[in-house]
C-alpha cells in the first residue's frame, strides 16, 4: 500500500520471518529441550523401577496369602475331621452300633457336600454376567437381539416353529 512506511536498510528481507514460521530455535531452546528429555526420561525410569518393586511386593503378597489359604485349609480338615470323630465317638456313646456310626457321619459329610455341590451349580450362573447380558441385548436392535441365543439366561434357546395347518378328522 502507499501508506506503509518504505522497508529500511538496515532490516532486509532474509531477517523477517513470514507468518506462519515457527521461530528458529536457538541454542537456549534446544538445550531447554534436551534437558526437558532427559527428565522425562528418568521420571519415566523412575516410574517404572516403582511399579517393578510394587509388583514384586505384590507378588510375594499374593504367594504369602495362598500359602495361608493352604495352612488354614489344612486347620479347617482337621477340624471337621475332629468334629466327625466326635460326632463318631457321641452316637456310640449313646449306644448306637458303629456301623451305624459311621453311617450318621456318612450322611452329614454327604448332606454338606451336595448341599455346597448345589451352591456352586447356582453360582455358576453368575459366570455368565447375566445382568451385562440383559444390558446389551436390551441395547441392540430387535432383530440382532431375538437373533442373540439365550446365554446368560435360564431359558432354553427355542427358535420358532410356523404352525402347521390341521386337518379335521372325517367322522364316518
Amino acid at each position: 500500500m502507499s501508506g506503509d512506511p518504505a522497508p529500511s536498510p538496515a532490516t532486509s528481507s532474509t531477517s523477517e520471518v513470514p507468518e506462519g514460521t515457527p521461530a528458529p530455535m536457538g541454542p537456549g531452546v534446544l538445550a531447554s529441550a534436551q534437558a526437558l528429555l532427559g527428565d522425562l526420561r528418568v521420571a519415566f525410569q523412575e516410574r517404572v523401577q516403582l511399579l517393578s518393586l510394587e509388583l514384586r511386593q505384590a507378588g510375594l503378597a499374593l504367594t504369602q496369602m495362598i500359602m495361608f489359604a493352604v495352612v488354614v485349609a489344612l486347620l479347617i480338615v482337621s477340624a471337621w475331621l475332629a468334629l466327625m470323630v466326635g460326632l463318631f465317638m457321641a452316637s456310640t456313646a449313646f449306644g448306637l452300633h458303629w456301623s451305624l456310626a459311621i453311617g450318621v457321619v456318612f450322611a452329614v459329610n454327604a448332606g454338606g457336600a451336595v448341599g455346597l455341590w448345589l451352591k456352586v451349580r447356582r453360582l455358576t450362573m453368575q459366570l455368565m454376567l447375566p445382568a451385562t447380558v440383559r444390558t446389551i441385548r436390551a441395547s441392540l436392535p430387535v432383530s440382532a437381539a431375538t437373533a442373540a441365543p439365550a446365554v446368560a439366561s435360564n431359558e432354553p434357546v427355542m427358535t420358532p416353529v410356523p404352525p402347521v395347518p390341521v386337518k379335521e378328522a372325517e367322522h364316518g
